[in-house]
């Protein structure tokens, strides 16, 4: 979105992650980039998070929310406060990120919203009991915002990452490596085999998607669930 001429407000849980995030980018896009610390989890944060960026930006054209990801673990392996503590993490803290931007959304001249969630509300995917299940309720919330919000022209999309070279999905193969005893380099060709495009996507890639989504190129683009994942999906629908 920077390399696109967007300006843009960056959220990280405490200031030392929003400080490193900024570092990299200041320096090539000054002026055009800001940081907020906030806690998703909390109610008050969010709203904070909003009302900071709105002012810094004179208002706002685009909400793209990410969070960062539940624990790996199979369903008996998940405590019951676990899903408590996720469902704040997953699901309430969009809700409050959706109701606290639409004043400012309302005002804008192409207002969206993208909600980054995971290839597993198509295709449920081993040892990550907690994706599967609670990043569902966020494609209910793309679907109903997108006819909701759509009469006032915001537009609601999401994005649906497969296998992105991030460090989340590194340590998700060093895992891997370790529970089946084998070598890092053999795991990651074990991910790799499932891919039709044979590699792990890009952050950059995944990226481009996002931006194109809060684009004036996708103006007809509402409800939409795009998957950024080399053809892992196996999924008709």
């Amino acid at each position: 979105m920077l390399e696109e001429g967007a300006r843009v407000v960056l959220n990280g849980r405490t200031r030392e992650s929003v400080e490193k995030a900024l570092s990299e980018l200041r320096g090539k896009y000054e002026g055009r980039v800001y940081g907020v610390a906030a806690d998703l989890t909390r109610r008050e944060d969010v709203h904070r998070l909003v009302e900071e960026s709105a002012r810094y930006l004179d208002g706002l054209d685009s909400v793209v929310y990410i969070t960062g990801p539940p624990r790996p673990g199979r369903f008996l392996e998940i405590r019951e406060d676990e899903w408590e503590e996720n469902t704040r993490l997953l699901i309430l803290n969009a809700i409050w990120l959706v109701n606290a931007s639409i004043p400012y959304l309302r005002r804008s001249r192409n207002p969206s919203i993208v909600f980054s969630t995971s290839i597993a509300v198509k295709e449920p995917l081993g040892n990550l009991a907690l994706s599967n299940v609670l990043r569902l309720g966020i494609h209910g919330l793309v679907r109903t915002l997108a006819r909701e919000l759509g009469r006032e022209g915001i537009r609601v999309n999401a994005v649906m990452p497969g296998y992105i070279e991030t460090d989340r999905v590194r340590r998700l193969i060093e895992e891997k490596a370790g529970r089946e005893g084998k070598p890092y380099s053999e795991a990651y060709r074990d991910y790799v085999s499932e891919i039709p495009l044979g590699r792990l996507g890009s952050p950059k890639e995944y990226g481009r998607v996002v931006a194109f989504l809060v684009s004036e190129y996708a103006s007809y683009l509402n409800g939409a669930s795009i998957p950024v994942d080399g053809g892992l999906l196996r999924s008709v629908f």
